[in-house]
């Protein structure tokens, strides 16, 4: 712990302990040009219980240890949920104290009557943060005026620290959303092979192509290729879409100031991660464009989930979105094939050519207000 931690101050006097050095004052005055020393003693005596409340009031906080234990995700939006563990090393224990924990966006203060040696105490705090990103706490303070309410002493018990606010999360039908993928996948004329074709429902058959260098035998269509004399094999279409590659373009007209679009974009590519991974799918990947782009990627599970949406959480606005930056560290992932959706508020983004280009595989355009068909934004669903 930093020398600053372990120093105590006296905040401020309340109004009976300015009341009581008041009186203390006069009674001594008084005392002193009428040579009552008598009101010397007394005035004496009211000074060294104020000392004492000033001694008591920091000794009641020493030897005292807290920290901050975060229950789950916190989503901007949402009510989030946290625990305060305080735990007393003093032998004697400590009581009387305020324990205030505060941030930008809460303000929690609880009373600890009594914590005996060696015990441990959990507090609950609850707030809801309104914004996505980094969120700054304030150092854990404790303050206290025991016994006599003259003087309050303060002390930092925990330094400040930053949370990280995930986007604000909407709905999302899947199962809709997973039909529409696959429309979109036909309109742009690609089909996605799943690995293990023995799955495949037969409504899942799209159609008959030439055999290719490559291909699983058990694919051949033998009554066309007898018909035809050459070898044709079937062709599936993934119908569920088992990988998914989602792209973000954090482009904004107004990059140094709040853009409720780019923050609709960003709830949706959020939602959009997080219930893929919630259905256990096979692989999603993550891409945010921009000066400093990160790309998260992986087979779907929780944690990679939460991976996503901090990496979206952390995104800022742009005005010139360059994607030569996202394509070079999209050149060290390998990714499977799936359909790449390119998620934004600019209907014609300059991300879709280089993404294009790059995997070789078309790109799918996704704004908020043209996803109603499967998305309901939070505004909406709350």
């Amino acid at each position: 712990m930093s020398k600053t931690l372990r120093e105590f101050s006296v905040s401020f006097l309340p109004r009976e302990g300015r009341l009581w050095l008041l009186l203390t004052g006069g009674l001594f005055l008084v005392g002193w040009f009428k040579g009552i020393n008598l009101l010397m003693l007394l005035a004496n005596l009211l000074l060294a219980l104020w000392v004492v409340n000033l001694f008591v009031a920091g000794l009641q906080m020493a030897r005292i240890r807290v920290r901050r234990l975060t229950l789950g995700p916190l989503f901007a939006g949402h009510e989030a949920f946290w625990d305060v563990e305080v735990t007393s090393d003093r032998r004697w224990g400590s009581s009387g104290w305020r324990l205030t924990d505060s941030g930008p966006a809460h303000r929690q203060q609880w009373f600890v009557d009594r914590l005996q040696s060696g015990e441990s105490l959990r507090l609950r705090g609850r707030a809801v943060f309104p914004r996505r990103g980094r969120y700054a706490l304030a150092p854990l303070q404790a303050s206290c005026l025991h016994p006599f309410g003259l003087v309050q002493r303060r002390r930092d018990l925990l330094g400040p620290e930053e949370w990280l606010v995930l986007p604000q999360l909407g709905e999302l039908a899947l199962a809709r959303f997973q039909r529409w993928l696959a429309r979109m996948v036909r309109g742009e004329g690609r089909l996605f092979r799943v690995a293990k074709p023995s799955m495949i429902r037969q409504d899942d058959l799209h159609g008959l192509r030439s055999f290719r260098p490559g291909d699983n035998p058990r694919w051949i269509h033998w009554r066309t290729t007898a018909r035809r004399g050459e070898k044709m094999v079937r062709e599936f279409e993934e119908s569920a879409g088992q990988n998914l590659l989602v792209v973000l373009d954090p482009w904004s007209e107004n990059p140094d100031f709040p853009d409720a679009n780019l923050e609709s974009a960003l709830s949706l590519a959020a939602t959009i991660c997080w219930e893929w991974c919630r259905e256990r799918h096979d692989f999603l990947l993550l891409a945010v464009a921009g000066s400093k782009p990160e790309v998260v990627s992986g087979y779907t599970s929780r944690d990679n989930a939460l991976e996503a949406l901090q990496a979206l959480a952390r995104a800022s606005a742009e005005g010139r979105v360059d994607p030569a930056p996202l394509v070079r560290l999209l050149a060290r992932t390998v990714v499977p094939g799936a359909p790449v959706l390119l998620i934004g508020q600019r209907p014609n983004s300059s991300l879709a050519q280089a993404l294009s280009g790059h995997w070789r595989r078309p790109v799918i355009m996704l704004q908020p207000t043209t996803a109603g068909e499967f998305y309901t934004d939070p505004a909406t669903a709350s």
